[in-house]
């Protein structure tokens, strides 16, 4: 896929949330291995993707439970063994911390 550049403008309550990610030294930072000199753009990327991955974990999770609502208990086991599966494929594609 090609390289895209998008223009993001947020309002004080998303900066509130990113801004630890953004600033050297913090627990938010540290916690989730973001390299010490990595540039804001490099974060603000990584942020992205691991957001999407989890709306992903929990839509997928969501399509689960109506499943197992539908097709019975065995599926509810299924489901958890798939969703155990999905959740280390998706922290192994896109890097994030176990």
């Amino acid at each position: 896929m090609a390289s895209r550049k998008l223009s993001l403008v947020i309002d004080d309550a998303a900066a509130a949330v990113i801004d630890p990610y953004l600033t050297p030294g913090t627990p938010q930072r540290e916690a989730a291995g973001l390299l010490p000199d990595a540039s804001d753009a490099a974060i603000l990327r990584e942020l992205l993707v691991r957001g999407a991955a989890e709306l992903e974990r929990e839509r997928m999770a969501a399509w689960y439970e109506e499943f197992a609502r539908e097709y019975g208990d065995l599926v509810v086991e299924l489901a958890a063994e798939s969703t155990t599966l999905m959740n280390e494929v998706l922290a192994a594609e896109h890097g994030a911390a176990a």
